[in-house]
């Protein structure tokens, strides 16, 4: 249950999360696991095609949500193009190319 409203509060923040210790550190991404404080994903944690599939693993199962901020990082460190790729190999999103699988994502993260 603590897992829960922990989730849906970092889920509904509309400014980006910053880590304590650091506040110029945007969080990007959230797992519930391990407990009782789940893990937070910073762009260190995300510097690798691997590290990312295995977030979109977790999100997957449920266990993780990816930030607007996460998200932009993502799409300009990888692009949608290999974002889609990655997300073959995890087999998060049943799609069927990069156009796709862009629909899922936040739409306002398109806008010009």
């Amino acid at each position: 249950m603590l897992q829960e409203k922990r989730h849906a509060e970092l889920a509904e923040a509309s400014l980006p999360l910053r880590c304590k210790s650091n506040p110029m550190r945007n969080l990007l991404a959230w797992r519930m696991y391990p407990e009782p404080d789940g893990t937070n994903y910073y762009e260190e944690d995300l510097d690798t095609e691997e590290k990312v599939e295995h977030l979109f693993d977790y999100c997957q199962i449920l266990e993780a949500s990816v930030f607007d901020e996460g998200w932009k990082f993502l799409l300009h460190r990888y692009g949608i193009k290999t974002l889609y790729e990655i997300n073959e190999r995890s087999g998060w999103y049943d799609v069927t190319d990069a156009d796709d699988f862009q629909l899922y994502l936040p739409a306002h993260l398109f806008d010009k």
